[in-house]
Parts: structure tokens; sequence; C-alpha cells
């Protein structure tokens, strides 16, 4: 899935259960996505995980700009970056 649609699906968890859980099961999605995408590479190596990863923490940095321009006028704080980094 694309920054966008995690946004989306944020937004339908977030009005059901509130933002914490939305946050956490959007980002707990994408970690799951990380071994759909190395199965589906046929990926073995450390390099090759690196490089989903490095993927992941992308789309997962764009997902949270999204997110942190729908609390910048709450009291919440910020997210922050890099989930994914390693």
């Amino acid at each position: 899935m694309k920054a966008k649609e995690y946004y989306k699906q944020y937004n339908e968890i977030k009005a059901e259960k509130g933002s914490d859980y939305a946050l956490v099961k959007c980002l707990m999605n994408m970690f799951n996505e990380v071994k759909e995408i190395q199965n589906s590479r046929n990926a073995k190596t450390d390099k090759a995980l690196i490089s989903i990863l490095n993927e992941t923490n992308q789309k997962a940095n764009a997902f949270i700009k999204l997110v942190n321009k729908d609390i910048d006028n709450t009291k919440q704080g910020f997210i922050l970056k890099d989930a994914f980094l390693l």
C-alpha cells in the first residue's frame, strides 16, 4: 500500500478506536508488509532486507508527515520520522 492509503486507513481506524491505536495499527501493517515484500522479491541477503526497510522507511515518513499535519492543531505533539531506519 502507499502512504496515502495508510493515511486513509488511519483515519478510518481513528474514528472507531482513537488516534493512538490507529497509528500503531498502521505502522504494524507497514512492518508486516516488509515480510510480504521480502517473500515476493525472494530477498535472502541482509543487503536486500536493508533496501526493503529503507523503502518502507520512506513510505512511513510520508505517512507520518500526513499524520503530523492532521495533529498540528492539537496538543498531542508530533510523531518522529525514521521509524524503520537502520
